[in-house]
């Protein structure tokens, strides 16, 4: 095999491989055609040249795409640890909560409940996979931390309540409040107890409304509304949950935007849009939730036709239903996790019957001291 070299080109050669290297062209070898001739030399440089400047180009995009990636972690974290401060201040909850396991599976992670040793109180924790890897505006993370954030500024008690958002290895960790169930969770218990108290249709309508009203007001749309984003604190309050399709800061009118969403909880022109293949569609995304809220409140409003079922005591429903969702939640955890959760209760219900005791022997010290002529004498016998 014979190898022509002219000019200033350059040939790799591997350990052990001989080449007959000679000054005249071997018009036989394939590789000689790819090799400028004298009179060609320059514009082949050039193309050369050419092909260079274009990989450098691709190159120096990378690292700027590579850089705004950092820049845009960096960012993350910056928010993360000026919003994990104002959490610390406004919640104590414990740094090493125990995690009793798995209760749901999304698109994005995973849900667990976990539990405070030091007070008992639950805790949910939604881990998004892999999340600070997928950089950008339609980051579902990011999307994420800024409207819960956003909502954290309100300091208002009907929305939802964040604990603590941090980053463990890959994944983003948000600790929130814990939920008895959804309000899928409140039909489905409606259709297998048949029992209802007067006002739960009211109840539940005035609660989203008004969460919905309050988001709008501070520029933020859920894009998300169904009823398995709708949680049910104690007393069967309603709160929105799961803002990872959220925006803030849009104007409330008609714009080019990214479909998002639940099917069956989408305009029409949206379905439409989504039936057709495209990726976004121009709408105003406040009508688009109220559209969502609409079809959740005829839903409620079906599911909740008092006709239906027997009707009881307010308390006895709410205390019925938690009981219904503790045992669904006991029977998903393993059996191991559940002897940890029977014994961290068993210890915080003696350390409060404890201190139960110990405040009542006070609040009797403190009467019959002020009670009594001699106190000292009184003191004694009390103890």
């Amino acid at each position: 095999m014979e190898l022509v070299v002219s000019g200033d080109s350059q040939v790799h050669i591997q350990k052990g491989t001989t080449f007959n290297l000679s000054e005249t062209p071997c018009k036989q070898c394939s590789l000689h055609s790819k090799i400028p001739d004298d009179k060609s030399s320059t514009e082949g440089r050039s193309d050369i040249d050419q092909r260079i400047v274009k990989s450098s180009e691709l190159l120096i995009n990378k690292l700027e795409t590579l850089e705004n990636q950092i820049q845009l972690k960096k960012k993350i974290d910056d928010d993360l640890k000026n919003l994990n401060q104002e959490l610390q201040e406004q919640y104590k909850i414990s740094s090493n909560l125990c995690e009793l396991g798995v209760f749901a599976n999304g698109r994005y992670g995973q849900v667990f409940l976990a539990i405070d040793p030091s007070t008992g109180d639950r805790i949910v924790k939604k881990k998004i996979y892999y999340s600070n890897f997928r950089m950008g505006h339609e980051n579902r993370c990011y999307t994420e931390i800024l409207s819960l954030a956003h909502i954290l500024k309100q300091s208002n008690p009907n929305l939802l309540q964040v604990y603590k958002i941090e980053f463990e290895k890959k994944d983003c960790v948000l600790s929130m409040e814990y939920g008895h169930g959804t309000l899928l969770d409140l039909f489905l218990f409606l259709e297998s107890e048949r029992i209802i108290y007067y006002g739960l249709h009211d109840d539940l309508s005035n609660q989203i409304k008004s969460q919905i009203e309050i988001l709008h007001q501070i520029k933020l749309c859920h894009r998300d509304i169904k009823p398995d984003n709708i949680i049910l604190r104690d007393g069967l309050r309603a709160v929105l949950c799961d803002y990872g399709l959220s925006l803030v800061g849009l104007e409330n009118k008609e714009q080019q935007l990214p479909i998002a969403g639940t099917f069956s909880y989408l305009p029409p022109e949206i379905e439409t849009a989504l039936k057709s293949g495209l990726g976004s569609v121009k709408h105003n995304p406040y009508e688009s939730d109220r559209f969502a809220l609409d079809k959740v409140l005829h839903l409620v409003k079906q599911k909740c036709e008092e006709w239906k079922y027997k009707f009881v005591e307010k308390e006895y429903f709410i205390k019925e239903f938690q009981t219904c969702m503790e045992d669904k939640i006991m029977k998903k955890l393993r059996p191991e996790k559940r002897e940890i959760l029977s014994q961290i209760l068993q210890d915080i219900s003696k350390r409060s019957h404890k201190e139960n005791i110990e405040e009542s022997n006070i609040i009797s010290l403190n009467f019959t001291i002020n009670n009594s002529d001699d106190c000292s004498l009184k003191i004694k016998e009390d103890v």
